[in-house]
């Protein structure tokens, strides 16, 4: 590792270990599959759209005619997490209760170089109890049910980060061009990977120009050229628009969901609360300052790259306008293995191993807590310090929960308007009021697009297609498209916007509509499904 005296390509990685972590990772990804089983709510927003899109590329890898595409397919989401989840459902059948399933493979990508990285750094068991740590905290529990690209993401940084490692200041050739071609990857996984990587890459160029070692520029412009062809494709498909996009989610986003001033307390405080109250816990991440603090006192040579790569790695992502705590996922390999460095560097061996058993028994305490309710640790603690929460233990984190029993009504819904609709040469036309987690009309075409429902889900709610003067009859211009419309008594969401239309619905169409059927909903509410008095025979905008 760069840090350390002795060259990585001396040390040979113990079959032992491997198997152990293999076994870990398989019985993690068994309590995955059983959690997944067991739970019934639909896939939220993002996830929606993420799976939306995986089903996209399913269609163009089934054909290999249309492989070209893929890198056009999307504009704004890279598609290494969204090809590696199609090819899953391309091999093992198209389901949304699975679809997490993916990011179990990519755990297991994200705890080799953990285990890798970490070995070095604190030595055998260590590493290996680092990436055990890694697949058991909150942050791991939730994200590998998740259909989201974090994982992904994270994977790709850790074997980049490990690449750079081995390259000994950039002075390897074949590491240089790994690195390269993992860097490529890494940019298809997400465009923020570079930013997780400039720390690292940064120390590495010091380390070896410390050590007099020369880099190899020819092999950086190999790597480049790699990285390039790797992921250049897809980058230059549509630039522009990706730009636009990017600066979207950098700004207004960010203000509209209300994510705190860049320098205010909140702002500078926001991850590393995030990393205590969501992603480790408070004892687990106190244990990881410990070892960080360890670390540079009595292992700085080995452990330099890791400090380097959590602590400029938080800096970056603190200084950007848009939080949220996924952002963090990718940086939790090194707090993981500072969370068992301190124990790794403990004299006697029964003392490490114990140490390290007694880390790995509180992850998996809070693991049953987030995952089942299960344990000790399943009650919530919090302590206040200074007026901020600081949690010690509890049965749930930002993604990490328990599995839902609850039933919102999606299937039903769909096959009610399925059911309730004669014409066979278009499929009606759904629109849904309601802007909830796991109630909204991406979650609503999302299960239609996965099991053949012939109904098309559309937007119910545009205010881009709004003028001013004149917004409720724009609100009820696009009504008119629908055949179908779904209302909820209750709770709508956070937006207004979805309020508003509902009342414009409810005074001028609904008087007129045929109710179809209501659905009880988990909150309380009930959902309404009309059918509109629109003639169906009228011209009608294609289904996306």
């Amino acid at each position: 590792m760069a840090g350390s005296d002795q060259p990585l390509g001396r040390v040979t990685a113990p079959w032992v270990e491997l198997l152990v972590l293999l076994a870990a990772w398989a019985g993690i990804t068994a309590i995955t599959v059983h959690w997944l089983g067991q739970n019934h709510a639909p896939l939220s927003f993002d996830q929606s759209h993420h799976f939306l899109l995986s089903l996209g590329y399913r269609e163009i890898l089934a054909d290999p005619l249309r492989w070209p595409d893929l890198c056009s397919y999307a504009i704004y989401y890279p598609p290494l997490f969204h090809t590696s989840l199609a090819a899953m459902m391309l091999l093992g059948g198209v389901s949304l209760q699975y679809a997490p399933l993916i990011n179990s493979f990519w755990l297991l990508m994200l705890m080799l170089p953990t285990w890798l990285l970490g070995r070095e750094a604190f030595g055998r068991a260590a590493g290996l109890a680092g990436a055990l740590l890694l697949a058991l905290i909150p942050a791991s529990a939730g994200l590998a049910r998740e259909v989201l690209m974090e994982v992904c993401l994270a994977a790709m940084v850790a074997w980049a980060v490990w690449a750079l490692a081995r390259s000994q200041g950039l002075s390897s050739r074949r590491w240089l061009l790994l690195l390269g071609a993992l860097a490529g990857l890494g940019m298809l996984a997400k465009w923020t990977f570079a930013m997780y990587l400039l720390g690292p890459l940064a120390w590495c160029l010091y380390w070896g120009h410390g050590r007099g070692l020369a880099v190899d520029w020819r092999g950086v412009a190999w790597a480049l050229v790699i990285g390039a062809a790797v992921c250049l494709p897809w980058y230059l498909h549509s630039p522009a628009t990706l730009i636009k996009n990017m600066l979207i989610n950098a700004g207004p986003v960010a203000l509209k969901e209300g994510d705190p001033a860049v320098f205010s307390p909140d702002g500078l405080l926001y991850y590393l609360l995030s990393l205590v109250n969501h992603q480790m816990f408070l004892p687990l991440a106190a244990l990881a300052v410990i070892g960080l603090v360890a670390g540079l006192v009595w292992q700085r040579k080995r452990t330099a790259l890791l400090v380097v790569w959590f602590l400029t790695g938080l800096v970056l992502i603190t200084l950007l306008r848009n939080k949220d705590s996924r952002y963090l996922y990718p940086l939790l390999a090194p707090a993981c293995l500072f969370a068992v460095g301190w124990a790794g560097m403990l004299g006697r061996r029964w003392l490490r191993l114990a140490a390290l058993a007694a880390v790995l028994a509180l992850a998996i305490l809070h693991f049953g807590a987030v995952s089942y309710g299960w344990g000790p640790l399943a009650p919530e603690r919090v302590w206040w310090v200074g007026g901020k929460p600081l949690r010690v233990s509890g049965p749930k984190a930002v993604y990490a929960r328990r599995p839902s029993p609850h039933d919102w009504q999606l299937p039903a819904i769909l096959a009610a308007t399925e059911g309730d609709w004669s014409r066979k040469s278009r499929p009606p036309r759904l629109g849904v009021v309601a802007a909830l987690t796991y109630f909204n009309k991406v979650a609503l075409e999302s299960w239609a697009a996965a099991y053949g429902n012939r109904v098309c889900v559309v937007s119910a709610v545009e205010p881009t297609h709004w003028h001013p003067g004149r917004v409720e009859r724009d609100m009820l211009r696009d009504l008119m498209d629908l055949d179908y419309l779904v209302t909820k008594s209750g709770d709508l969401g956070l937006d207004p916007d979805y309020g508003r239309v509902q009342k414009a619905a409810q005074k001028a169409l609904l008087p007129k509509a045929r109710l179809v059927k209501e659905f009880p909903m988990p909150d309380g509410g009930r959902a309404s499904l009309w059918r509109l008095a629109n003639d169906p025979a009228r011209p009608v905008p294609p289904c996306d």
